[in-house]
């Protein structure tokens, strides 16, 4: 499984973004810990449950706490692309994952901050160069790697308009 996944990161992440590849490579070395010395042919869905379970767990040796489900979910999204490439190239007949559940997402209790909170946090940073890029993120909802990811020429300021066209 490891060498196929090395394989795969080869021919796949080239088109990705560098944020993405990043991203997919912690969740490759997850799995290649986890199950890399088992045969490739011989993946099994109890080797994924029991990976799957390690992730969860608060004493699981790939992490330095348990994961978000949402996270688990990207682990199984990762997975189940680089093995639908194993079936293509004719190394598997069938795809493991769709035998083992999707990994569910954990139903938040979402509390947002006071907004008297946010002020204060907000108060703390003026003056800083973190100020602009928070006030933007709170104002518009975009994300920290689409505000870095503004120039100037995105930005119209007379016509009170952005495009986010790039990350970063």
């Amino acid at each position: 499984v490891g060498e196929w996944l090395e394989k795969w990161a080869e021919m796949y992440m080239e088109r990705l973004e560098a944020t993405t590849q990043i991203a997919y490579r912690r969740i490759l070395e997850r799995w290649t810990q986890a199950i890399g010395r088992v045969k490739l042919a011989e993946l099994k869905p109890s080797h994924i449950d029991r990976f799957y379970a390690a992730l969860t767990s608060p004493k699981h040796p790939l992490s330095t706490k348990p994961l978000s489900s949402s996270t688990v979910q990207r682990h199984h999204a990762v997975m189940h692309r680089a093995l639908k490439m194993a079936i293509r190239d004719g190394l598997l007949d069938r795809n493991p994952l769709d035998l083992v559940d999707r990994p569910k997402t954990n139903e938040l209790d979402l509390q947002l901050p006071d907004m008297k909170d946010v002020q204060a946090q907000v108060d703390a940073l003026a003056g800083t160069a973190l100020y602009l890029p928070v006030v933007l993120a709170l104002m518009t909802g975009m994300r920290q790697s689409e505000v870095l990811g503004l120039r100037w020429d995105l930005v119209d300021l007379e016509g009170g308009v952005l495009h986010v066209r790039r990350v970063r």
